[in-house]
């Protein structure tokens, strides 16, 4: 799924399909419960860097995780893996983008039940939590998306607080509350305000993901560095063409009209893009090839 405004995420696999036979509600693997935190980035109950493929899942949890259609967003459906598929509080949805990256998970989503999750991460972010504690746990304020549309409330931007990347949040506000009107609508809003306040919003969605973390030239991380300044938050595509390696850092500027740049493995401009401009020349050697993600922060 791409989201054009919040990060560009973001082959086919072995499928393997667990019995159809339902569980009792309160049956719980025995190797399988004991573990549900989160520590982002490093861990998601069994789950790790190296085992976040979709056969690893289903060897890691078992009977615990069958294939399933995940929700995607807009009415959209994709083939999934769900871990604790019969147990609300515990159910955890998982999503390959194998356009991106067939091993790392786009995503893997907890939306708990009316009464929470059993998930949490070690600071004890799980779902009901309210943005305020959010806020003490960060150490810094951080932007969200206004309420009310399809990818509403959804921290944006952590503004190098001490959560990052490897957990997304997505805020509700609480029912019935006047507050949230003032903060609505496809903008980004900082935490901190008086009317996010009001709003008293509280965690309803959480989604955990593997940081891409492969070595880059040195160059390219002082150009990443160089950019962040003015972009923000970057995220590189790899392509190698005619022998070459190429990389995009993308900051999400294209989505409005700004400029993206493309450099070879020595830091040489080979092509630049931005939103509604003309695509430049240089942009058909990209045609038949595949971008990878190889690096976000």
């Amino acid at each position: 799924m791409k989201n054009s405004i919040f990060f560009l995420l973001f082959f086919s696999f072995l499928f393997v399909a667990c019995g159809e036979k339902k569980a009792p509600a309160t049956e719980t693997s025995l190797e399988t419960a004991a573990d549900l935190t989160i520590v982002p980035g490093d861990h998601v109950g069994l789950v790790t860097a190296e085992t976040c493929s979709r056969e690893g899942i289903l060897a890691a949890y078992g009977k615990d995780a069958k294939v399933d259609s995940v929700y995607l967003g807009e009415g959209i459906v994709g083939e999934g893996v769900v871990i604790f598929p019969y147990i609300a509080r515990q159910r955890m949805e998982v999503y390959w983008d194998n356009e991106i990256d067939a091993k790392r998970p786009a995503f893997m989503r907890i939306y708990g039940d009316s009464t929470g999750s059993d998930w949490k991460t070690a600071e004890g972010i799980t779902i009901g939590t309210l943005l305020s504690t959010v806020r003490q746990i960060n150490g810094k304020d951080f932007n969200v998306g206004g309420f009310g549309w399809d990818y509403g409330g959804y921290v944006m931007d952590w503004n190098g607080g001490k959560l990052n990347a490897a957990l997304s949040l997505r805020f509700e506000p609480s029912e019935d509350n006047p507050g949230a009107e003032k903060v609505q609508g496809e903008g980004s809003f900082n935490s901190d305000l008086p009317e996010m306040a009001a709003a008293n919003p509280k965690v309803s969605v959480m989604e955990l993901r593997f940081l891409a973390k492969e070595k880059l030239p040195d160059c390219i991380m002082k150009q990443i560095e160089n950019n962040r300044v003015a972009q923000g938050r970057m995220v590189v595509y790899k392509m190698t063409v005619n022998g070459s390696d190429h990389y995009w850092l993308q900051s999400g500027a294209a989505a409005y009209d700004g400029i993206e740049f493309i450099y070879d493995a020595n830091c040489k401009e080979v092509c630049k893009t931005g939103g509604m401009r003309k695509p430049l020349d240089c942009m058909k050697a990209y045609e038949n090839g595949k971008w990878g993600l190889v690096w976000e922060e």
